[in-house]
């Protein structure tokens, strides 16, 4: 989904409230400006991807159309209808969904080549073990993508 569409991210803005799959159409759209910040920073979408902290799963369905393989990890799972839902429309085979804990992600020593972390940290309870457990599953070389909204 590599065509940042300004007119569609706006128009999927307006609606994002309604329902948790409006939001994941919202990530999915948006995530194209993601993809684009990773790459002017010099960091390539490839590989094993985690989303970590996937909300609604559209970001995770946009890596996997660049990875080899993308795991969207949430805590309650906001993913189930909607994620998993998009990722049929959009028949994205390489996406996977989980639920559980970013402070303790259920996934091997540097299973990952890319931690994507976007507007999540300012939800977790303890930073520190968050980004430790970031660290751990990114393969030696690996990239850690963190934003957090603006007025933090």
């Amino acid at each position: 989904m590599r065509t940042i569409d300004p007119t569609a991210i706006e128009a999927a803005a307006q609606t994002r409230f309604r329902r948790e799959y409006d939001y994941a159409v919202w990530e999915y759209l948006r995530s194209a400006k993601v993809i684009e910040a990773l790459e002017r920073a010099g960091a390539r979408v490839g590989g094993r991807v985690l989303d970590s902290g996937c909300g609604g799963g559209g970001t995770a369905l946009s890596l996997g159309e660049e990875a080899a393989l993308a795991v969207g990890l949430d805590l309650d799972g906001r993913f189930f209808g909607s994620g998993t839902r998009l990722r049929a429309e959009k028949s994205i085979a390489r996406v996977g969904f989980v639920q559980g804990d970013g402070q303790k992600l259920p996934f091997a020593s540097g299973a990952f080549d890319l931690v994507l972390s976007h507007s999540v940290i300012e939800h977790v309870l303890d930073a520190s073990a968050y980004l430790a457990e970031c660290h751990r599953v990114l393969r030696p070389g690996g990239v850690l993508y963190l934003s957090t909204a603006p007025f933090l």
